[in-house]
């Protein structure tokens, strides 16, 4: 399954390809991807609305679920300038695992 950061990346990508509304839509939603307080397989295999992240809507939604069911063949490498991004659903995973 992809992670929110491999999601955020393929968001950025389809920006670059469209034009007009949608290029808003696409970068406002790979930049939130990394603000999400839960990964988008955990929505998924909870069976709950994508809409319920920041910056998510009917179309962005039926995008994502597409990606999720064929994901990219290509490798989804992240550009060096986001490379060490660390997404807020994986910051809490990680941040639950240390002990006080």
């Amino acid at each position: 399954m992809l992670s929110n950061t491999q999601i955020a990346e393929l968001l950025a990508r389809e920006a670059e390809k469209e034009s007009g509304i949608l290029v808003r839509a696409y970068r406002r939603a790979a930049r939130s991807a990394f603000l999400w307080p839960e990964q988008v397989a955990t929505l998924i295999e909870q069976e709950r609305s994508l809409s319920e992240l920041r910056s998510i809507g009917p179309f962005i939604t039926k995008r994502i679920l597409r990606w999720i069911d064929k994901p990219p063949k290509e490798t989804i490498l992240v550009p060096p300038i986001r490379r060490d991004f660390v997404t807020l659903a994986d910051a809490r995973v990680l941040l639950a695992k240390v002990p006080d």
